[in-house]
């Protein structure tokens, strides 16, 4: 019984997050740190199913204006399912999360060696989830977190190699830029 109430709470809360989203709280951060605590909070859930979690990010700062908190949330949502699809492949695998500077951007992504995500699914659309007590809400928040910062987020799959690709500007989302005459 408790199990289940903490399910629906959890469910409430990621609901409320969908409908009703709370503004972008944006700061200089770095990616470095969002991914390294990414790992850090991913890597017990990985020890329990045999993943190995990798970090790669290059050794100078790669600074940007972002709700880090936000982009934390959609990194461990990432990083989670990255997880859970090796896991359900029911084999060790690993999931690398890495970063890269462009002229403008940080592309950040998260690569894992699972299954693969079938052609035409809709993994973007609320409410939908290949997972028995998923609740269908972390991709579309996700999606969603990642164009308020005006931002990308896109998917490339098929059997061995799934990568989940954010691209953010690096000055932050146009409405907190200032003006430029």
């Amino acid at each position: 019984m408790a199990d289940e109430i903490t399910r629906l709470g959890g469910l409430v809360s990621e609901f409320l997050a969908f409908a009703r989203p709370k503004p972008l709280l944006v700061k200089a951060v770095t990616a470095q740190t969002l991914l390294e605590r990414t790992v850090q909070m991913a890597s017990a859930q990985a020890a329990q199913h045999d993943v190995t979690l990798l970090l790669d990010v290059p050794p100078s700062p790669l600074t940007l204006v972002a709700d880090g908190a936000k982009l934390e949330q959609v990194l461990l949502n990432l990083a989670q399912n990255a997880i859970e699809a090796i896991a359900h492949d029911g084999r060790a695998g690993r999931v690398t999360v890495r970063a890269r500077r462009q002229p403008q951007t940080v592309t950040i992504e998260v690569e894992d060696d699972g299954p693969g995500i079938p052609p035409g699914t809709p993994i973007f659309d609320a409410f939908f989830s290949t997972k028995a007590q998923g609740t269908g809400l972390g991709l579309s928040i996700s999606h969603r977190i990642v164009t308020d910062h005006g931002g990308s987020l896109d998917v490339d799959s098929r059997s061995g190699c799934t990568i989940f690709r954010l691209v953010l500007p690096i000055d932050g989302p146009p409405d907190t830029r200032p003006e430029r005459f």
